[in-house]
């Protein structure tokens, strides 16, 4: 009976000290405890979000008529003009740029695609033409958006851009939504219809994405568009 009484009375005194008030410096101690915990735990979160951020290393540079422009792997580049056009360069291409200026308004600019993607970009208002060699072909766009691989296949986004076949000279026009695709003879140019998340798709292996976790590099070319100098 002894011994009952004895484990009745330690089992109460364990729960009159748990839920015994805490003193004000054991307060005052978990208090700061609590704001230390905070704090590292902002610092940890703020750690993580600029980890988790895209990383990326952006460079300026100019070009000129001639100029070689090559990216490495995860080098984005674009190549941008006064008048607002422009040239987006996908990672591990290669090309070289040619411009020829007839008047304020009207410029011609030639690429020589020797590896990679591009996609051109020319606004509704200016009277300007592109052309992009690629292997055995070559595309001509003078309004809206159109991208190039040098494998020679072809998409347009917007606008209207002709496609040849420089060994036999066949051309194709393709218009909103539409691909062509050079055979591997470079006899015959296959074309055909892509959805708009097809293009996407397209657009997004060469132009920089903001939302992919990646290290990569980033260089904006202007081209030095003097009159003296054409």
């Amino acid at each position: 009976m002894i011994f009952i009484m004895t484990h009745k009375i330690f089992i109460t005194l364990i729960v009159l000290l748990s839920v015994a008030p805490l003193t004000q410096a054991q307060s005052e101690e978990i208090d700061e405890s609590s704001s230390s915990l905070s704090d590292t735990t902002e610092s940890l979160e703020s750690d993580f979000s600029s980890l988790s951020r895209d990383t990326v290393n952006i460079y300026q540079s100019t070009l000129s008529s001639g100029s070689r422009v090559q990216t490495q792997f995860n080098e984005y580049a674009s190549i941008k003009f006064n008048d607002g056009s422009e040239v987006y360069v996908s990672p591990q291409s290669d090309l070289t740029i040619y411009t020829d200026r007839y008047n304020d308004r009207e410029m011609h600019v030639r690429i020589s695609l020797s590896f990679g993607d591009v996609i051109i970009k020319i606004p509704s208002s200016l009277k300007k033409q592109f052309e992009v060699e690629a292997g055995n072909s070559v595309a001509v766009l003078e309004r809206g958006s159109a991208g190039i691989q040098s494998s020679g296949f072809f998409w347009v986004e917007s606008g209207e851009a002709d496609v040849m076949i420089l060994r036999t000279g066949q051309t194709s026009t393709l218009r909103n939504g539409m691909f062509a695709q050079i055979d591997e003879n470079a006899y015959d140019i296959v074309t055909g219809r892509l959805s708009g998340g097809q293009i996407d798709q397209l657009n997004e292996m060469v132009r920089l994405r903001s939302d992919v976790p990646l290290n990569r590099s980033f260089t904006s070319y202007v081209v030095q568009d003097d009159p003296d100098d054409q």
